[in-house]
């Protein structure tokens, strides 16, 4: 017999939502960074460095928001890898963000709401019972 799947805390399902927005918001900045090094490399001279170095650093906040969503949905589902995963993709956004605090300080605030939460709800991702 199979033990009852455990319902998932509010708190916990607020983080879930806060961790895919931050996910939706890092897909939005890399989006924007993607189109600038478009622009970059095609409008200016030597733009093809600087074009591609801004394109890569898109393409990470692109990968980090992909990345952030899955774990929103974990920790949603209550899975403990999930709490690990948004921790690590929470702090190194948080600092990551820091040199655009200006431009994108919405970022900036949300992961570290995310990470102050994450450590409130940590008990709810231990090993569960039957596992």
């Amino acid at each position: 017999m199979q033990p009852a799947p455990q319902k998932t805390p509010i708190g916990v399902a607020i983080l879930g939502v806060l961790t895919i927005l931050s996910g939706l918001a890092l897909l939005g900045v890399g989006g924007l960074f993607v189109v600038a090094a478009f622009v970059v490399g095609v409008g200016v001279p030597y733009g093809g460095i600087a074009g591609a170095l801004i394109g890569v650093i898109g393409a990470v906040f692109l990968l980090f928001g992909i990345i952030a969503i899955a774990a929103g949905v974990g920790l949603i589902r209550l899975r403990s890898w999930a709490w690990w995963l948004a921790m690590i993709v929470a702090v190194i956004t948080l600092l990551g963000s820091l040199p655009f605090v200006g431009a994108f300080w919405f970022l900036t605030a949300f992961e570290l709401l995310i990470v102050v939460y994450l450590v409130i709800v940590k008990k709810h991702f231990g090993r569960r019972a039957g596992m």
